[in-house]
């Protein structure tokens, strides 16, 4: 039963990496092809031990070897889906195939065995379940340090994002990628359960009780992949701008040591973009962003980022956000919304969600929005 869910589980694997690449490619197309290749070698992965059980390299010896090959290929094929998803500039670049450095060398090593013929072959599978040879430990400890070290570097560069993404949005529900951060910890699960099963299971060919837990996880995976949206809807200069800005690369290094305004033109541009502040109100507009704020100045985004930074002295969400706390408390003294809830106050005020309303307003008055009412 076990080893019938196993396969089932490589299948669901494959048929996620289907409706990735297919349906999907609608939004953040570089990002999903790379999601959909990392379920696809998931799924070869995971489907290796199952051809082995049910017989099927028995029956055609040729086969084996080749669903193997994707050991080497998962952890950088997943790093590299998390760089396109956190990335504004959504170009695929050459340079990033030589993380598959290692999938190279272990191909070219296995081309040897993979080309021999069935007598060879059906002997390696006379030898599956037995114990390890030191070439094997060897391989095992490299593909675990692999896994892991891509898995950390996944989630550090996930985590930057996060931190990042003030400096071009103040409403960051659809920018901040929380549902990839529960991808990565659904994966870093998956990885933690096979490293168990290769500590009690080692020379077991068969299903391990995990198996359950393995497709309950895929699943998790495919629900947060398929509902994703639209994370950058930039112009392609404008998502060149903005991602200088996140990243911090030396061209912008270089623009932030040369400052772009003399002082009186910076305190020009401060009394105006003020004047539009407190008569258009962007700020209620719950999904504005910096490329969007630039605009409305006739700047370009580097432009506007210095702007903030240098006139103001914070990022751009907490120079929105310090307007929409602003208008939040008006709201709630004035007797004409005294109807409206604490989410209604939220969106008026331009927030798009009661948990981020909450979390600001606390952060720049000390209190609740609740307590602030009431005193």
């Amino acid at each position: 039963m076990l080893n019938l869910l196993h396969a089932l589980t490589a299948g669901c694997a494959f048929f996620l990496s289907f409706l990735v690449f297919s349906v999907r490619m609608d939004t953040n197309t570089v990002a999903n092809r790379w999601l959909a290749a990392f379920l696809c070698l998931l799924g070869f992965f995971m489907i290796d031990d199952s051809l082995a059980v049910f017989g099927i390299y028995r029956q055609y010896p040729w086969l084996y070897g080749y669903p193997s090959l994707a050991t080497f290929a998962l952890a950088p094929t997943l790093f590299l889906c998390v760089t396109h998803f956190v990335s504004v500039d959504k170009r695929f670049k050459r340079s990033e195939l030589w993380h598959f450095a290692p999938f190279g060398l272990f191909c070219l090593l296995s081309l040897p065995f993979l080309l021999s013929g069935n007598a060879v072959k059906m002997k390696a599978i006379d030898d599956l379940g037995g114990p390890f040879d030191p070439v094997d430990h060897v391989m095992l400890g490299m593909v675990l340090a692999q896994v892991i070290s891509y898995w950390l570097l996944s989630l550090l560069k996930l985590l930057k994002h996060h931190k990042n993404i003030g400096q071009i949005t103040a409403s960051p529900t659809e920018f901040n990628l929380d549902w990839l951060l529960w991808v990565l910890y659904g994966i870093g699960a998956m990885i933690l359960i096979w490293m168990m099963d290769l500590w009690y299971y080692t020379l077991v060919l068969d299903a391990t009780p995990a198996t359950p837990v393995y497709l309950v996880l895929i699943g998790w995976l495919g629900y947060f992949a398929l509902r994703q949206k639209e994370i950058y809807p930039f112009t392609q200069a404008e998502a060149e701008a903005v991602d200088e800005i996140m990243t911090g690369n030396s061209e912008l290094t270089t623009l932030a040591r040369r400052p772009m305004f003399s002082e009186e033109k910076l305190e020009l541009l401060k009394k105006r973009l003020l004047e539009k502040m407190e008569h258009e109100k962007p700020y209620l507009d719950p999904d504005i962003n910096l490329p969007e704020l630039a605009g409305y100045m006739q700047l370009s985004v580097h432009e506007m980022s210095q702007l903030v930074n240098e006139g103001f002295a914070e990022n751009f969400a907490q120079f929105i956000n310090r307007y929409r706390v602003e208008e939040s408390k008006r709201l709630l003294l004035s007797d004409k919304y005294a109807h409206l809830n604490m989410v209604g106050i939220a969106y008026e005020a331009g927030f798009n969600s009661k948990t981020a309303f909450n979390t600001v307003f606390k952060k720049l008055t000390g209190v609740s929005p609740s307590a602030f009412r009431n005193q």
